[in-house]
């Protein structure tokens, strides 16, 4: 699917300032397409739930598209917005929640980088 198909449909979305509103207002903006926003709402769960009912469409992240077998993902093609997420963690002995969330979002292997020593001056 092309960002171009759906510039008909109403769509529920995030508020201004989350990454993932943000990430498509720019890949639209990118690609010269307008969109109409019908809902915006802060909880991803209840996002899904305006789409089950019928309300709109929706970008979610892709983790996602095997958790919900009562909806239909579709991905797009050309245009697809992305955007980055960092983490933080201070320099010290982690807790075990703290442990296993890094293991969770940092899988395969990837570890944080070392801290970067900068004049705020």
């Amino acid at each position: 699917m092309e960002l171009a198909e759906l510039i008909d449909e109403p769509f529920i979305d995030f508020p201004p300032g989350w990454g993932m509103r943000w990430a498509v207002d720019h890949a639209f903006r990118a690609a010269g397409l307008r969109r109409r926003i019908t809902v915006q709402m802060n909880d991803l769960s209840t996002i899904l739930d305006l789409v089950r009912l019928g309300l709109g469409v929706a970008f979610v992240p892709t983790s996602l598209a095997t958790d919900s077998a009562d909806l239909r993902f579709l991905r797009v093609r050309n245009d697809a917005p992305t955007y980055e997420i960092a983490l933080a963690a201070a320099e010290r002995p982690l807790g075990a929640v703290a442990r296993r969330f890094l293991q969770t979002a940092l899988p395969n292997g990837h570890h944080l980088a070392p801290r970067a020593d900068h004049d705020l001056a």
